[in-house]
């Protein structure tokens, strides 16, 4: 008998002897089922008083349509997600954003909580719970437990527990914003199950409630389309189906997402939207890259995601440019990486026919981080652990599988096994137990983040202002000089790192204006002044602090020499940006209306922008 015969042998058996909803299963679950709960609220409980952070601003505090409660759902479910905050919808991202479901609850939370944050992060770590205990009972239907294992010992809780342990999930948790992401695994998760258990019961109820969960797991977050081939990929591999059945269990979902779909159109206005080249590097870090470069980086990126699945340190928040390198397919990196995906493709079709577990979780894997990857189109950063957190339910599955059938036929003494996997399990404790504090706010993060993110541009800019800040609270002068003056270095740094990068600019000019409070030294601070106009000639900072710096009487010699070298030969003559040369000039006007260095120059700026009136004034 062949393989092949074997196993569809086999699923016949299985598919007989199986009672995929039996009676009771929570009150015989009830064990693994309270450690599962309790094991996913004690590792977070310790983040319920932690502070908004990052994007929190966004969908909370700052986003007027959340805080108007009830009253904004309108709004929320007919606007892009980030017109609550700006005030507009705004292009920054391909495809914009519409993620509607958790900027309604955040709104109903806003009624309750206000500016609380510990509610919300009690709503996250809750649901967070709940995602295991929903995933746990999934995993009998697509492994069931035919051999009667200890409840410790088998596929669902192995890998469920793998699942709520593994570090990449803090940033979900622990940031608020992230309640997308939690609501997206969730509500798929509930549209996988109630079309298994139609399947099972052959009842419309079940296909109709898979339709209406799975549409309302899209207004979470778009990744949960992937489950529109997860779903019926799941029903194949975990038992047999007919096509008839699974094109059955097909209609409601493809029906929620084309409603979905009209939804997003009708409130956005388009498909995909801004072009990529227009954005910011900041959200579309590819920008300027070669075809080559581009996928070269992509492969890298993803060989990045296999290896904190398998070994999660060190972690950040901070992918951005640079911290993820430029790369090109010279780069051994690269070459890993496609070589490495390609490898897991060529399992998932040499198990798919037989059914195999591991091409399942595999398949799994791929669906749900190729939407994420940046394959299909720029999604605005390289990468983020958080774009692990569906996929990841793939690479716990393969390593219970591993532990649960693999290793067991190697070594043959149940106990080794069970301290091996046991040593997994606490290593990645220790991991998430420590890595939650980072998320308590904004410094913390910053702070955690520099230690990782080292040629992050964008990490450096924000510890930068997080010293800097500190400096403006320092008591004595010693302590704010040094405080600056390690800012700058990261200043410097942020710009050396991405030269086209405007804030790094706008906080050296200001952290160079607190450190001349210090030492007084004005040569020094207008050298940085200067720095900065090369970099952005129309930085108001600057423009705003000479104008303070005219109106105090003092350093008239050192002010006069950087308008005329400013405004005079650097704007007008090297870049021919005459309206801020002129400026400039005008600046020095204002100290020593009869110089006539500064009249002459005045007057022929005028002539170079056309205006013979005004500089008749200055010529004659």
């Amino acid at each position: 008998m062949s393989a092949r015969e074997k196993s569809v042998k086999k699923k016949k058996i299985t598919d007989k002897v199986v009672n995929y909803f039996p009676a009771g299963f929570w009150k015989n679950k009830l064990l693994p089922g309270t450690i599962l709960v309790l094991l996913s609220i004690g590792l977070y409980a310790y983040s319920l008083g932690f502070d908004f952070v990052l994007d929190d601003g966004i969908v909370v505090q700052k986003n007027e349509i959340v805080k108007k409660g009830i009253g904004g759902i309108g709004e929320l479910l007919t606007q892009e997600s980030f017109a609550g905050y700006f005030g507009e919808q705004k292009d920054l991202l391909v495809g914009a954003r519409y993620r509607p479901l958790s900027l309604i609850s955040f709104s109903l939370e806003y009624g309750i909580f206000k500016e609380n944050p510990m509610g919300y992060h009690a709503l996250n770590v809750l649901f967070y719970a709940l995602t295991a205990l929903l995933l746990y009972r999934i995993l009998f239907l697509l492994f069931p437990d035919i051999k009667k294992d200890d409840w410790y010992w088998n596929i669902p809780f192995l890998a469920t527990l793998l699942f709520i342990v593994h570090p990449v999930h803090v940033e979900v948790v622990a940031n608020i914003k992230s309640r997308d992401e939690i609501y997206g695994l969730l509500l798929s998760l509930g549209a996988l199950y109630f079309s298994l258990k139609y399947l099972h019961s052959k009842k419309i109820l079940p296909l109709i409630l898979s339709g209406i969960i799975f549409g309302i797991a899209l207004l979470a977050k778009e990744n949960a389309a992937t489950f529109l081939a997860v779903i019926p990929l799941s029903a194949y591999f975990s038992r047999k189906v007919s096509a008839k059945h699974i094109a059955f269990i097909l209609i409601p979902l493809v029906i929620a997402f084309g409603i979905y779909f009209l939804m997003r159109y009708s409130a956005i206005g388009y498909i995909k939207g801004a072009d990529p080249n227009s954005l910011s590097i900041m959200n579309n870090p590819f920008k300027g890259m070669s075809f080559g470069e581009r996928t070269a980086t992509i492969f890298y990126t993803l060989l990045l995601y296999l290896k904190l699945l398998f070994f999660p340190h060190p972690l950040t928040h901070d992918y951005y440019p640079y911290q993820i390198p430029i790369m090109n397919w010279s780069k051994l990196g690269s070459i890993a990486g496609i070589v490495s995906y390609l490898a897991l493709g060529f399992i998932v079709l040499k198990g798919f026919l037989n059914k195999n577990r591991f091409s399942y979780s595999i398949l799994y894997f791929l669906l749900t981080l190729f939407i994420v990857s940046n394959l299909l189109f720029p999604i605005g950063t390289f990468m983020n652990e958080r774009f692990l957190y569906m996929p990841s339910i793939g690479f716990c599955i393969i390593v219970a599988i591993f532990f649960k059938d693999i290793l067991q036929k190697w070594i043959k003494i149940p106990t080794v096994n069970y301290i091996l996997f046991s040593l997994l399990i606490i290593g990645f404790t220790v991991k998430t137990i420590t890595r939650v504090p980072d998320w308590k706010n904004g410094e913390t993060l910053n702070e955690a983040s520099i230690k990782v993110s080292t040629n992050s541009a964008r990490a450096n800019l924000f510890y930068g202002n997080i010293l800097f800040q500190r400096g403006l609270k320092a008591s004595s002068n010693d302590e704010k000089i040094k405080l600056f003056t390690d800012a700058e270095y990261y200043f410097k740094k942020s710009e050396q790192i991405l030269p086209i990068y405007n804030e790094p600019i706008r906080m050296r000019a200001g952290n160079a204006a607190e450190l001349f409070k210090m030492d007084r030294d004005i040569n020094k601070l207008l050298e940085s002044f200067y720095h900065a106009i090369q970099r952005n000639p129309r930085i108001q900072f600057v423009q705003t602090y000479v104008e303070y710096l005219n109106g105090r009487g003092q350093y008239i010699d050192e002010l006069k020499a950087f308008y005329f070298t400013v405004g005079w030969n650097y704007l007008v003559n090297q870049r021919q940006i005459y309206d801020m040369g002129l400026k400039y000039l005008l600046y020095g006007i204002t100290l020593d209306p009869n110089d006539a260095n500064f009249k002459q120059a005045v007057g022929q700026t005028y002539l170079k922008m056309g205006d013979q009136v005004n500089a008749a004034k200055y010529l004659n």
